[in-house]
């Protein structure tokens, strides 16, 4: 079994460390990228797929997972997992093989956009209603706890499109093709003018969850929104609104954030999306509030995604928990009774809010590599990363924190990478 979504995030979050697990990642979903139209199977040119079984069923044509391509946001992800696999391997050439892949990819998001944003529910009837990572059947309500009626625009997706654009014009760039390069950033410009427009709510200062299909605005505070603070499609004003509401105690339950937070209708802590706390949705948030400057508040997240790692039996995190306030359950969180674990964008997740609280930005096509106000967490003192890979290059950095602040130390490099460390 794969997981289109799960695979694009479990490789964002673990390129730093194991780009080769992010390149085998980025090309077996090629392999199965949408090549014709399928209505059972939701398959469409240059869509990559949502779930894939290999069982008896799957076999016989009894089931459509064979695989099936009902995702809203695997395609735009794995178009940023491409950029970013390239920031950390400068291979062009791995991104050239795929460069038809990626114009189909690109593709397809046109086609799907058309309305202005990145919808799913046009196929009525189909055997999945969400089509978001908040895939339960109630995972997307509105502000009186009714299920929101489709098609759905999702909040995080749109930011995944923007980034998806943002990336695909980088990469057209590395090959030289400006023109492509030149579209994609307008496009990309366009959606941030009108995504602020229509989807911030200013009675709550903040994002709403999603457009319902009525273009109406699902006014509620969920973790959605911190997914748009790495993409760069809210103005700095925003980002800040958006990061004070994430830590405020309704959403931050002191394990981490809540999909939900505690004073919304559909809100049930014991939920599987409408309450519960993600340690993948958690990390992609830790990653976009040190990407705006709130490292602290950062930090804040990762420490209590920590102390939850250490109250669980395997010293591990799950694929979720219980959002009940940490008041509550001060020794450890209430664990969810079916969540899966080992689960890879769980596994991830730590690797993720450290290279963000480090501050490691590559550009190995340049040779570059920059570290940008590094941070560590309370937990840590000091973390040494040995012979990490910037394309052909290598380096080993200590890092180490005295009185609040955390320096760096290039303890060795290779003769040809530049490390500028910004403090």
């Amino acid at each position: 079994m794969a997981f289109g979504r799960d695979q694009d995030i479990a490789g964002r979050e673990t390129v730093a460390l194991m780009p080769t697990l992010a390149r085998n990642i980025l090309e077996i979903l090629a392999s199965y990228q949408g090549t014709k139209y399928d209505e059972e199977t939701e398959e469409s040119p240059g869509k990559i797929m949502h779930e894939l079984r290999l069982g008896e069923m799957a076999r016989c044509m009894e089931i459509p997972f064979r695989p099936f391509y009902g995702s809203v946001d695997s395609t735009p992800l794995w178009i940023i997992l491409f950029g970013e696999y390239v920031d950390w391997t400068g291979d062009v050439d791995f991104l050239r093989q795929h460069w038809n892949n990626i114009l189909s990819a690109l593709d397809y998001l046109d086609r799907d956009s058309q309305s202005g944003y990145l919808r799913y529910g046009m196929k009525r009837n189909s055997i999945m209603f969400n089509q978001g990572w908040k895939d339960s059947i109630d995972g997307i309500t509105d502000e009186h706890g009714k299920i929101a009626s489709l098609p759905i625009a999702l909040c995080e997706v749109q930011g995944y499109l923007y980034s998806a654009w943002r990336s695909g014009a980088k990469l057209a760039e590395r090959l030289g093709d400006k023109q492509t390069a030149q579209r994609l950033n307008g496009k990309a410009e366009d959606l941030k003018h009108r995504f602020s427009k229509d989807f911030y709510v200013p009675t709550e200062r903040y994002i709403a969850l999603a457009l319902d299909g009525n273009n109406k605005q699902c006014a509620v505070a969920a973790s959605n929104p911190g997914h748009l603070l790495s993409a760069g499609i809210l103005d700095s004003q925003t980002d800040n609104a958006v990061a004070d509401r994430l830590l405020a105690q309704n959403l931050f339950c002191g394990w981490g954030i809540r999909t939900l937070a505690d004073d919304e209708a559909a809100y049930n802590p014991l939920s599987y999306h409408n309450g519960s706390v993600w340690p993948q949705d958690n990390a992609l948030i830790v990653e976009g509030l040190c990407k705006v400057g709130r490292v602290n508040d950062g930090m804040r997240i990762m420490s209590a995604l920590f102390e939850a790692a250490q109250g669980h039996l395997n010293l591990r995190l799950p694929e979720l928990f219980c959002g009940f306030s940490k008041q509550f359950s001060k020794a450890s969180p209430i664990w969810y009774p079916v969540s899966c674990e080992p689960q890879a964008w769980s596994a991830g997740a730590m690797f993720l809010m450290l290279k963000s609280s480090l501050g490691l930005v590559p550009d190995a096509v340049n040779r570059e590599l920059t570290i940008r106000k590094p941070y560590l967490p309370p937990f840590l003192s000091s973390v040494r990363i040995a012979n990490i890979r910037v394309g052909p290059d290598m380096a080993t950095l200590y890092f180490s924190r005295s009185g609040g602040k955390t320096s760096c130390t290039i303890d060795k490099k290779s003769d040809g990478l530049k490390v500028v460390v910004e403090q």
